[in-house]
């Protein structure tokens, strides 16, 4: 039944991208100095999980390269770089500096710095991905005061990403440009499914009767309904049907967050993952007990409000849930604990 299983991963880009024409074409407008040979002032996508914001913005760096010559683009995951050092040294690699003496403990700031000016071309285009999850702001002026760099933020919410800012930096950074994606609706969510469906699945696989089915139960979310469609044609080869009913969905979106959920666990930094475990042993405990036992077990503690940072991106992410404000706030973990 499944007959191109990339098409399912979050990686796959289709060529056309469904219900986001709007939001690129004002991306597109507050880049286009760009394609002018000028540099664009910074941008930022928000919005919550699953609605396409990484797929936009590596459709807006295709269209780029295509018309402007000896255009530098990345798109950096900050999940993964969430230190300067080596958020740096992805930009080092991109425009072919040398990167094989570089150490973490050893080599500067202002060094790295040096050598990415002195290879990049005249504009480069940056966005970082997850940008709320830098540990250290002071990457973002390192860009920002650098000629020919071009920033575009991604984050779900501009809360969670200006408040992780000193007064001076989000005094600079909030007249950026915003483009917000709302979660997709049921139609949305639909259409996007039966391109996934024509790409990866044998024809007449399944009906627009399912395809509705799962988009409803995805709430919006583009991953969970791609990944719940994945594991329905699954159920269905199981049975050994060429066509996927109602029965193979039942539990194919459920499955798909879990499956979600245990990825992005899989990707917290230390200090995240730290306060997930210790709220996961408990099951639910207050905020003041929850900084307490961080406190006794953390190396270099993070301050109060990085926690707070950190607490608000797991609760984003669907790994951990709030209840109460203040000093009666207490948290939990989301549904069965997640597991390693």
């Amino acid at each position: 039944m499944i007959r191109d299983g990339r098409v399912f991963r979050t990686d796959w880009t289709p060529e056309d991208l469904h219900h986001r024409h709007g939001e690129l074409q004002q991306l597109s407008s507050y880049l286009s100095p760009i394609e002018e040979g000028r540099e664009a002032d910074p941008a930022s996508i928000f919005g919550p999980t699953g609605t396409g914001k990484t797929a936009a913005a590596e459709e807006l760096l295709r269209q780029l390269r295509k018309s402007v010559v000896d255009l530098d683009t990345i798109l950096i995951d900050c999940w993964n770089n969430h230190g300067r050092f080596q958020v740096l040294r992805e930009l080092l690699e991109l425009v072919n500096a040398p990167t094989h003496d570089l150490r973490q403990d050893r080599t500067s700031r202002d060094e790295m710095l040096a050598r990415f000016r002195e290879h990049k071309d005249d504009l480069c285009v940056v966005v970082l991905d997850e940008v709320d999850q830098l540990d250290d702001e002071g990457v973002l002026r390192d860009l920002w005061q650098t000629d020919g760099v071009c920033l575009l933020f991604i984050a779900n919410r501009e809360d969670d990403f200006y408040g992780t800012l000193d007064d001076r930096l989000q005094s600079r950074l909030l007249t950026s440009q915003v483009v917000k994606f709302e979660p997709y609706g049921v139609d949305a969510l639909t259409d996007i499914l039966r391109s996934r469906a024509s790409a990866g699945l044998a024809r007449d696989a399944i009906r627009t009767a399912e395809l509705r089915t799962i988009a409803d139960t995805a709430r919006g979310d583009a991953r969970v309904a791609i990944r719940g469609l994945k594991n329905a044609a699954e159920a269905a080869e199981h049975r050994g049907t060429r066509r996927i009913g109602q029965e193979d969905i039942k539990g194919a979106v459920p499955k798909a967050r879990a499956e979600i959920r245990q990825k992005t666990k899989s990707k917290l930094i230390r200090h995240q993952r730290l306060l997930f475990e210790i709220i996961e042993e408990h099951g639910e405990l207050s905020a003041s007990d929850l900084h307490d036992a961080y406190e006794a077990e953390a190396e270099n503690p993070r301050s109060k409000r990085q926690r707070r940072n950190y607490l608000t991106k797991l609760e984003r992410y669907n790994l951990i849930e709030r209840e109460g404000e203040r000093r009666w706030t207490t948290y939990r973990v989301v549904e069965a604990p997640v597991r390693s």
